[in-house]
């Protein structure tokens, strides 16, 4: 625990030190003590995964903290690692995309807040007092917003943070109120005070479990709590994006797992009430994701669709384990961890290649783009290989962790009737979601890079290599996550072990010998996948290599506009969808005998987003106009105030004692 206390520090003063030093200097100093950090704290995960560090430690603190301890169990130490793994090479890249914007003050803030996120997600995921977690838990929503605010200049990068910011703290009170009543209850303020309460009743249970997922799943992103995300990842600057979809929004996964550790048998309510949020989350973000034209939106909603399906994941460890059935119970939550890993790893990827598009584009829309794999390759290149994952394609890292949540399904057939309906609809529902996320992301991966360029001039087109090398970091972790599955699940054994509470050896050394066998057969496919593609290049090298017009039929007038936009790729899927998404469409039609300006503007609705908005703006607004009458502007009644909040919190205090 001491070197993760270390790595804290290390990410703090690198934030503190680069709001005094010059700022030609202060991406270099906040690099060197963010990559300081990330191996600290990455190596204190390490040795707590393997069981050689001393797990806990407490502080003890004045009121209202008391006794706060930090634990580094198999949980906390799993997420502090990955949040080590993803957020180094991220701290590189932001060097290199910030240097763009060339604005000391702006930076200056920007570091110091992008330290405080870190910090912040590293110490929620090890804190064992309910009144901690919730400081911390303010600070990283706080820190993050002002990263999300970045450009606040631009009107839809301002809505997007304000935005933002009131869905926090609209979820913040969920998770406020379930922690409140465990704390009156059992006395105490400590995670492990709360089991009596939560273990006296399947019915309090389930309702604490159901507050509290109102607020996690608001940080998660879960339908129909996700309205702020499809803002904020787009208006954030991109490895701010990628930190945020790729890391912060596991933190309310991490909220949900941690819950259910406290909870010995979640009932069947929570299992089939969780798969079907969870499940109607997943469809939801990947049809608008197939539908959508904005490059980082798209992201955003494909994100929504993978917290879907960890979700789903985690559904069916919970209804193993409530049907008795361990091994269908371990599956499905080694498959949940597999693909928090993975999703931390691709997501990244292509938040990181969209921002080293956007920087030489200066547009997120995709209409606007094309051919930027002859300028871009590098960026292109990553971004097929992430896409190619998060379809879930082997031999890449996605396949993996949907190839175990399929198996779970399947592990839990023949359990009962009930499961063999559920399982089948999961299952079938599962593919569903893949096929259209391989039809979302050719889409975007083929727009984006492929055709000819929509927006004239590219030659000023280029690749920074201090963002090139760590996106090719974080491919090279997806390959090997993907051929390596076994010695990846070989660290989640105890994290298994938490959520079932019970001996699950047996079930593991099943797991870890499927893994091992898709490891042989995934490392086959990919020699195979090269002996083919080295064959082919030493055949083929001598040949005459002709060069034609993509259209070269007798018509030589081509131009961009010919070829498929995103639009047009998606306008069967887009016609499909209608009874289900909403859409917006804005004519201008042509006329007069000589017709002037004329448009067609076509966008999805998040009708979740329209309600959900308008009632909170609407009762926001009703309250702050109800309460201003004590807005009197008169300094006599401001010191009343005063006096009467010292005198109630007098009382208060001398109450609690």
């Amino acid at each position: 625990m001491e070197l993760f206390f270390a790595g804290i520090l290390l990410f703090t003063a690198g934030g503190i030190l680069s709001e005094f030093i010059n700022y030609r200097y202060k991406p270099a100093v906040f690099l060197i003590f963010s990559v300081s950090g990330t191996v600290f704290t990455g190596y204190a995960a390490l040795l707590c995964l393997t069981g050689q560090c001393t797990p806990q430690i407490t502080f003890y603190m004045n009121f209202p903290f008391g006794e706060t301890g930090f634990v580094m169990d198999s949980l906390s130490s799993l997420f502090v690692f990955i949040f080590s793994a993803v957020y180094l090479p991220v701290s590189i890249y932001s060097k290199g995309y910030l240097e763009h914007y060339n604005d000391g003050k702006k930076e200056r803030l920007h570091y110091i807040c992008l330290s405080l996120l870190i910090s912040s997600m590293m110490l929620v995921v090890t804190v064992t007092n309910a009144i901690m977690f919730l400081v911390l838990w303010e600070i990283m929503s706080l820190s993050s917003f002002f990263l999300v605010s970045f450009e606040n200049e631009k009107n839809d990068v301002y809505n997007a943070s304000i935005n933002y910011l009131i869905a926090m703290h609209v979820g913040v009170v969920f998770i406020i109120s379930a922690f409140a009543y465990l704390s009156y209850r059992s006395g105490g303020n400590s995670f492990n005070d709360f089991r009596v309460v939560l273990n006296s009743g399947k019915g309090i249970a389930d309702l604490l479990f159901f507050i509290s997922f109102i607020g996690f799943g608001t940080k998660a992103g879960f339908f129909p709590f996700h309205s702020w995300l499809p803002k904020a990842h787009p208006a954030a600057p991109s490895h701010v994006s990628a930190l945020m979809s790729g890391l912060m929004i596991k933190t309310g996964i991490y909220g949900i797992m941690r819950f259910l550790t406290l909870i010995d048998s979640p009932s069947k309510t929570i299992g089939f009430t969780l798969l079907a949020i969870s499940s109607f989350t997943a469809i939801f973000g990947i049809l608008y994701a197939m539908n959508d034209r904005d490059m980082k939106r798209q992201l955003a909603y494909s994100s929504i669709e993978n917290i879907g399906i960890i979700g789903m994941a985690l559904s069916i460890g919970i209804l193993g384990f409530a049907f008795n059935n361990i091994y269908m119970s371990v599956l499905g939550f080694t498959g949940a961890i597999l693909h928090i890993i993975n999703h931390s790893l691709f997501k990244t990827l292509l938040f990181l290649a969209s921002g080293s598009v956007y920087l030489n584009t200066h547009s997120k829309n995709m209409e606007s783009m094309g051919g930027l794999i002859k300028k871009l390759p590098y960026t292109a290149s990553f971004f097929i290989l992430a896409s190619v994952a998060i379809s879930g394609l082997p031999p890449l890292n996605g396949f993996i962790s949907e190839f175990f949540i399929y198996y779970s399904m399947l592990s839990g057939i023949k359990t009962s009737s009930v499961l063999f309906v559920t399982m089948i609809a999961g299952f079938s529902l599962l593919a569903l979601i893949g096929a259209i996320a391989i039809i979302a992301f050719t889409k975007s991966s083929g727009i984006i890079f492929l055709g000819s360029p929509r927006n004239g001039n590219t030659d000023h087109y280029h690749e920074k290599i201090s963002m090139v090398i760590p996106m090719g970091i974080i491919a090279v972790l997806m390959f090997l996550a993907g051929i390596l599955p076994h010695k990846v699940i070989g660290f989640t054994s105890g994290i298994s072990a938490q959520l079932v509470k019970a001996d699950t050896s047996a079930e593991f050394i099943k797991i870890i010998s499927l893994a091992s066998d898709l490891s042989i057969a995934l490392v086959v496919f990919c020699g195979i996948l090269v002996t083919v593609t080295f064959f082919r290049v030493i055949k083929y090298r001598k040949e005459k290599v002709g060069y034609f017009k993509t259209w070269n039929c007798g018509y030589q007038g081509i131009t961009p506009r010919m070829q498929y936009t995103a639009s047009s790729f998606s306008a069967d899927t887009v016609y499909v969808t209608k009874p289900i998404l909403f859409h917006r469409k804005v004519l201008v039609k042509p006329e007069g005998i000589f017709p002037g300006k004329s448009a067609l503007k076509t966008e999805n609705i998040d009708a979740t987003d329209i309600v959900i908005t308008f009632f909170i703006k609407k009762w926001i607004e009703k309250f702050f106009n109800a309460v201003s009458v004590i807005q009197s502007r008169t300094a006599q009644q401001y010191v009343i105030y005063v006096i009467v909040f010292i005198i109630v919190t007098f009382v208060w205090v001398i109450w609690i004692k």
